[in-house]
């Protein structure tokens, strides 16, 4: 992920898990999600995300009830964000609602520099998304790292 606010961009250490759809917990042999142990992971300071917010599963009952650390707005959300009103609003709401939660908000799905930008000036905290970086093999994140700054890690 790439932060908005500043650079470089350093990836954080610490472990991280987000919410997912029931059948991901029917597959593991859970009806529901085990939101019981979500305390003792946030105390073990294992950083949870709710994924795609604003779609299917991730709804604001989650924001309420589960010990959270950041929420990632759907990239169904974000691809609008230039071109539709009411996508950009609803960003927008989604942003102001996570800050005042104290969550960092990550969007899902930056394509291109100006949906970057756009995401910057709406006061996204993360963004995430090709035109950031295409996915890195673990054995080559060093080495992305260490080059040449690409817009993600570029001086703001």
């Amino acid at each position: 992920m790439a932060s908005a606010a500043s650079a470089p961009i350093v990836p954080t250490t610490d472990a991280r898990s987000r919410t997912a759809s029931p059948a991901g917990f029917e597959a593991c042999g859970a009806s529901t999600p085990p939101f019981d142990r979500w305390p003792s992971l946030r105390a073990l300071d294992v950083r949870l995300s709710i994924d795609d917010f604003g779609t299917g599963y991730s709804s604001l009952a989650y924001l309420h009830r589960l010990p959270v650390h950041e929420m990632k707005i759907d990239q169904s959300f974000i691809r609008g964000l230039i071109s539709d009103e009411t996508s950009g609003a609803i960003v927008r709401a989604a942003v102001d609602l996570g800050h005042k939660l104290k969550l960092a908000v990550v969007a899902e799905g930056i394509e291109d520099e100006a949906t970057w930008q756009r995401a910057r000036a709406d006061k996204i905290d993360y963004g995430q998304g090709y035109y950031l970086s295409r996915p890195v093999p673990a054995a080559e994140v060093t080495a992305w790292l260490t080059a040449s700054p690409g817009p993600a890690r570029a001086a703001a």
